[in-house]
């Protein structure tokens, strides 16, 4: 019954200490990934699109993306966008386009993921959270310490 008293209180405390890390982790992330597109956000333009057709592209497979229409300065721009979250977008389906002031040209979708999220930063930073997560279990065992045994 001692065993498992101690197994339940070193698995209490490993789980603590992963979930600060992943709290403290996530925490600086989001502030890292606001700042970084706060100025950008600051000097766009939103307008109001319709998705007016489907380009389909083929390759080993074939995928669908929304092609949109919208105005801006009393003249239509049509544009499309080939990220992957677009995709299912319907003809008919309104929009918010963003795009940098004066240059409507460079028209996105507007979606919290694929404008606020920038998948290769968080991409690196998983990869980074995870090596100095392994770095700290190494010292910590060969220090002898039974929390990560």
């Amino acid at each position: 019954m001692e065993r498992f008293l101690l197994f339940s209180v070193m698995l209490s405390s490993r789980k603590k200490f992963f979930f600060i890390y992943w709290t403290v982790y996530l925490v600086f992330i989001s502030i890292y990934m606001y700042q970084s597109k706060k100025e950008e956000y600051k000097n766009s333009e939103k307008a109001s699109a319709v998705v007016i057709d489907r380009i389909e592209r083929t390759g080993r497979r074939s995928y669908f993306y929304p092609q949109f229409q919208f105005t801006y300065n009393d003249s239509v721009y049509i544009s499309a966008d080939k990220l992957l979250w677009t995709r299912g977008k319907e003809i008919g389906k309104k929009l918010i386009v963003i795009f940098p002031k004066g240059y409507p040209e460079a028209a996105v979708i507007y979606t919290f993921v694929s404008y606020w999220i920038v998948l290769p930063t968080l991409l690196l930073s998983i990869m980074i959270f995870f090596f100095f997560f392994a770095i700290i279990v190494i010292v910590k065992w060969k220090e002898g310490s039974t929390m990560f045994r």
